[in-house]
């Protein structure tokens, strides 16, 4: 069975929007520096810790509180910690305080909220990205996906369609698509958006594991074997609970 739990992280992280400080040495600009190479590395503790020293030098910068909160949400995908969740909320909250107008922070909040069982505020926070900027592929691709997993999958295509539209050569709107389209029974359709997902992925090493499931699926599909592919992540796992982080 292939679970939406692991394709949300996916597209959660791989839309980033990359932050350029540019400071002096010993100032946060180089610590967000630090950051960043850390974040790469998937050095997540040495990550937070630089950016919580850069907040301490300066509190009033929004895009170091939305890059610790990044630090935050990745360290918790990889761990599966829920306190990290709550910590990345804090972060994006106290960026959003700042800069009511960064979008990118409301998306990634979204996706944090998602992780902890919070769907409505999830929704909320994505209506709101997508509002301050019409063109956030990734945004819809978010949603649509959180809709299939509640099994609302007109939304989700309605949502997914739009992501398409705004970047068709981004494998995993395919990928959510194909899945939605097997549970409204849409073989066919389930099929071709598998193969697009195959075929705009190539020989990337990294998606090798996805491809390969992938092509499983449209053979069960061929043959006439199919299981449920689609469900909430959260309805077995609890909803969770805030632990916002501390300077």
């Amino acid at each position: 069975m292939i679970h939406l739990r692991r394709t949300v992280p996916a597209i959660a992280i791989a839309w980033v929007a990359v932050l350029v400080v540019g400071c002096p040495s010993k100032d946060p600009g180089e610590l967000v520096e630090q950051a960043q190479a850390q974040l790469k590395a998937r050095e997540f503790d040495r990550a937070i810790g630089s950016l919580t020293r850069a907040v301490r030098i300066d509190s009033g910068l929004a895009e170091v509180w939305m890059l610790r909160g990044r630090a935050h949400g990745e360290r918790g995908f990889a761990r599966e910690d829920g306190n990290d969740f709550g910590r990345a909320i804090h972060d994006f909250t106290r960026a959003l305080m700042l800069r009511p107008d960064l979008a990118d922070a409301f998306y990634f909040r979204g996706s944090a909220f998602h992780a902890v069982g919070r769907t409505e505020d999830a929704f909320r926070d994505l209506g709101r990205a997508i509002e301050l900027r019409p063109g956030f592929a990734e945004a819809f691709l978010l949603r649509g996906t959180i809709h299939a997993s509640l099994g609302r999958y007109d939304s989700a295509l309605v949502d997914l369609d739009q992501a398409v539209g705004l970047s068709p050569g981004e494998p995993n709107v395919h990928m959510v698509k194909g899945l939605v389209y097997e549970e409204m029974g849409r073989d066919d359709d389930a099929v071709v958006a598998y193969e697009s997902f195959i075929s705009l992925v190539g020989t990337d090493p990294t998606m090798a594991v996805e491809v390969e499931a992938m092509e499983q699926r449209i053979h069960e599909i061929k043959s006439g074997l199919k299981t449920r592919v689609l469900a909430d992540p959260h309805k077995d796992s609890g909803s969770g609970k805030d632990d916002p982080g501390r300077e």
